[in-house]
């Protein structure tokens, strides 16, 4: 395993480096220990004007159980990434409600059809009794089937 001594990012190491270096200080020391150890190198050559305070970084340290200092400019990026991971979420989630209506609109359709190229007559009909008026219709076809024929 490589030495984390060696590799302690810098104020001008992108924010994967520091990620990096963190995962590498908790395989070999545990998450406790590794956040001390981090904290104290993040104090000492990152800190709040460092290249690796983002977004990705602020947001694993906070995972991590490490509430890192934020510039109001930092905040409101830290804001506009919660949004849109939020509309996100959401448009994930409507776009699979999107997905399964239209599969069960086709399905029915599909049997619709079917239905009317296997017996287009009596598929009609069936369509009809489901307005107002085709309703009306067949309840008096049904109505005068149903009355006793005069003698």
């Amino acid at each position: 395993m490589i030495d984390p001594s060696i590799s302690i990012p810098t104020a001008s190491s992108e924010s994967q480096q520091w990620i990096q270096w963190h995962k590498t200080l908790r395989k070999m020391f545990g998450k406790k220990q590794a956040n001390d150890i981090w904290v104290y190198a993040w104090s000492k050559r990152g800190g709040i004007n460092a290249k690796g305070n983002s977004v990705s970084t602020r947001s694993y340290m906070e995972k991590q159980g490490v509430e890192l200092d934020k510039t109001s400019l930092s905040s409101l990026a830290d804001f506009g990434d919660s949004v849109s991971s939020f509309f996100g979420g959401m448009f994930s989630v409507w776009k699979w409600v999107a997905i399964i209506t239209s599969a069960f609109v086709l399905i029915v359709l599909g049997r619709i059809l079917w239905k009317l190229a296997k017996d287009p007559n009596k598929s009609i009909g069936q369509v009809a009794m489901l307005t107002p008026q085709g309703r009306a219709v067949g309840m008096a076809s049904a109505t005068s089937k149903s009355l006793p024929k005069p003698k």
